[in-house]
């Protein structure tokens, strides 16, 4: 049984204000009782926060959760994924370039990218799940790894994967990545403090996220696919994003949207009440291969109008050394 405690504040911007309460249910996973959720929305930021936190988070993770999915790697793959890898961050070839061509570029390697980084930076990825990011990035040359995860595996590596958190760590970083994590854990302020605290001189944070201000939230409401009650905790806008990164003395120095027709099939999905861990789950067959391509096109289109579901953002300090120091989590 879930113990909770309620709160009304906005996870996001601090603020105690509430403009309405929304209740969704767990959608991703078949259940004869689904778990419902309360989120309050802010009338300051307009950012979402469950309203109860629930101690047991890791009964909501089961092994068939996406993230804890193995993988084998055999040489080619390697070769393959190693080679665009390093293609779109150390270096460029032709090979690797062709390879992205062909097989296209995961979100999360396409936003790494886009940091200036060499084979020898220290690299944290919180929430790494089984890994697969920084295996592409081990296989393209880096070295300096590590991916914590409080429910995912334990891993000698390389990369090294470890059950833990950033607050525990000692070490510091140069990048500190969050692929749709942050709005997993219950208190994401206190999450992003210590990713700050944990920055090398010129370091950065990057953060994908799903968010509020999008196309999809305003469409489907409850049934929109990346609410995903109960495991997001909370959900901002990018000004609530950018209002959390300054608390702790961060500052937005990139920001864009990487939203993909995930947005509009998954909901879909969930207004014909078929979960997205189900049999029935089958996006080609239930929607077709035109509608998918369409909406692919109107994810790309949003994109560039900042009203895409998911975005990413690119945080550095705006703070001296002593002046991090004394910012409180």
């Amino acid at each position: 049984m879930n113990s909770e405690t309620s709160t009304n504040v906005c996870l996001w911007c601090g603020e105690v204000r509430v403009l309405r309460n929304i209740t969704a249910h767990e959608r991703q996973f078949p259940s004869d009782a689904p778990y419902s959720q309360t989120y309050s929305i802010c009338s300051n930021c307009g950012s979402i926060s469950a309203s109860q936190s629930i101690e047991d988070l890791a009964s909501h993770y089961p092994t068939s959760y996406y993230a804890y999915r193995k993988a084998h790697d055999n040489r080619l793959v390697r070769w393959m994924r190693g080679t665009r890898a390093r293609s779109l961050t150390l270096r460029s070839s032709f090979a690797g370039r062709l390879i992205a061509f062909r097989t296209g570029t995961p979100a999360d390697l396409a936003a790494f990218a886009r940091l200036t980084t060499v084979s020898t930076s220290r690299i944290l990825d919180v929430g790494a799940g089984m890994g697969r990011l920084l295996r592409d990035l081990s296989y393209a040359g880096y070295s300096e790894l590590l991916g914590v995860d409080p429910f995912g595996p334990t891993d000698a590596g390389p990369p090294r994967l470890v059950r833990s958190h950033v607050h525990e760590l000692q070490d510091h970083w140069d990048i500190i990545m969050y692929h749709h994590c942050l709005e997993h854990v219950e208190r994401p302020s206190e999450e992003l403090g210590a990713a700050a605290q944990r920055l090398r001189p010129g370091g950065r944070v990057l953060v994908r996220i799903p968010l509020v201000d999008s196309d999809a939230f305003e469409r489907y409401g409850t049934r929109w696919v990346q609410l995903d009650a109960p495991r997001h905790r909370a959900i901002p806008t990018a000004r609530g994003m950018a209002l959390l990164a300054a608390r702790h003395g961060l500052r937005v120095v990139d920001e864009w949207r990487d939203s993909s027709a995930f947005q509009f099939w998954g909901s879909e999905l969930y207004l014909r009440d078929i979960p997205l861990q189900s049999e029935r789950a089958l996006p080609k067959v239930v929607f077709g291969r035109a509608q998918l391509s369409n909406w692919q096109r109107i994810a790309a289109e949003l994109n560039v109008q900042n009203r895409g579901d998911q975005g990413a953002f690119v945080l550095e300090s705006a703070l001296s050394p002593a002046e991090r120091s004394s910012v409180s989590r």
